[in-house]
């Protein structure tokens, strides 16, 4: 089990100064485990009130991930 960040970037309408609309950029950052089985790859999502539970977030197969990106930026960050 590895334990991660997961950063969710969403777009969103917002006003500014004038009261027009704009589009920006929100990220959110959620706690996230990674189990490595021999043929999966489980992504749970740990719940921000109990950090003792989580939701399944996504399930891949070893087969099924092509490409894995390391950051340019952020060293640490890995992209599936």
């Amino acid at each position: 089990m590895y334990p991660c960040t997961e950063i969710f970037a969403e777009r969103v309408q917002v006003k500014d100064a004038q009261g027009s609309h704009i589009m920006r950029e929100r990220k959110k950052n959620f706690d996230l485990c990674l189990v490595v089985t021999p043929k999966h790859i489980l992504a749970i999502r740990v719940d921000a009130r109990n950090r003792n539970t989580g939701k399944l977030n996504g399930v891949a197969t070893m087969h099924a991930i092509e490409k894995v990106k390391q950051g340019i930026d952020e060293t640490e960050q890995v992209k599936i």
